[in-house]
Parts: C-alpha cells; sequence; structure tokens
C-alpha cells in the first residue's frame, strides 16, 4: 500500500511540475488521479487562460499576498470547525467554495480506488496541504511545497485576485500546528 501511495504522489507531483500537463493527463485521458473539476463551468473555463499565465509568470510569492492584516489575525486565532464559510479562510467566498465542492479527489492503489466527491471541509483543503509536503524521496522543503499548493490551488480556477492571499493565510494556519512547515520571510533571499 505504501508503494503505491508513494507512486502516486510520485505521478501526482510530476503532473503538478508541469501544469500544461494537468489538463492533458486528467481530461483527455480520462485518467483521475487526484482532482478533476467534475463540471466545466463558464467561470472556470474563461480563468484557464489566467490560470496558466499566472503560473507561468512567478508561480508563488508570499509578497503577492494582500490579506487585511486583521482579517489574517482573526484567521488565524479563530478555532477552526470545517465549515468552509463559518471557518472564513480569507479569499475563499461562495464563487471557490462552489468550485472546492464540484472537485473530485481520488487515490488510486493497488488495493482499489477512494473517491472523495468535493472537498466540503476546511480540513479537506487542510489533508491536500499536507499531503502535498510529501515527497518521492521524503518531505519536500518549504518552498516547493507552496508552489506545489499553488499550481494545486491554481489547477481548480480559482479566482486570480485571492489565490496567494489564500494559499498564505492556509500555510501560515498550518504552521501553527506544525512549526516550520511555512516562513514567508524564507523567501525574501
Amino acid at each position: 500500500m505504501v508503494a503505491a501511495v508513494e507512486r502516486f504522489l510520485h505521478v501526482l507531483f510530476s503532473l503538478l511540475s508541469q501544469p500544461q500537463l494537468i489538463k492533458h493527463k486528467l481530461f483527455q485521458e480520462r485518467k483521475t488521479l487526484f482532482v478533476v473539476a467534475k463540471e466545466k463551468t463558464e467561470t472556470h473555463n474563461a480563468t484557464n487562460n489566467e490560470t496558466n499565465k499566472q503560473m507561468i509568470r512567478g508561480l508563488y510569492h508570499p509578497k503577492n499576498a494582500n490579506t487585511n492584516p486583521d482579517r489574517l489575525a482573526e484567521f488565524l486565532n479563530r478555532k477552526m470547525t470545517g465549515d468552509l464559510t463559518e471557518d472564513r479562510i480569507p479569499g475563499l467566498g461562495p464563487a471557490a467554495i462552489g468550485l472546492l465542492r464540484n472537485v473530485i479527489v481520488v487515490l488510486e492503489h493497488e488495493g482499489g480506488r477512494l473517491e472523495l466527491n468535493g472537498i466540503t471541509s476546511t480540513f479537506g483543503i487542510f489533508a491536500v496541504f499536507m499531503a502535498l509536503k510529501n515527497g518521492p524521496d521524503g518531505p519536500v522543503g518549504q518552498i516547493e511545497h507552496m508552489q506545489r499548493f499553488y499550481l494545486w490551488w491554481c489547477s481548480l480556477g480559482m479566482p486570480l485576485q485571492f489565490r496567494e492571499s489564500t494559499c498564505d493565510a492556509i500555510a501560515r494556519k498550518m504552521n501553527i500546528s506544525f512549526d516550520g512547515i511555512y516562513n514567508p520571510s524564507d523567501y525574501d533571499v
């Protein structure tokens, strides 16, 4: 089982490192490896060109996060309930929640297939964030981890203006429980 999960993650990470292959592998060949949209909406299709430009342009950098400091502090200090609306992740509004609910998360392994229809809780987002920390040879570094999470987030068609803010807020929240998993000052090299 562990070998199957490692193979799965290796394929996922190779796809995430090549954003132009995400649609080809997941939609053209009809193989579901990790996340695909249940249905294509006009909003999702319209953002794909911008998504690709953004991924190529510079990937994730915390300096692009523009969350109000008070809102970020409120989120970081709030106890999570798991409810996507109630937990109020910065930048995660009704449109983004709708995209998350229209995602299929699939894990295929030697023993079968586990399919979850939609990310319907804050904890589901946190689970994907933590899963992307895993690399083929062990944990990846903090910057690579954030790039992987950001690419995944972009691949969902999330609204362009909130991507970095939402990714930054999620990473900061996870850093409270897992000290050292995220440090925005690592980007100031």
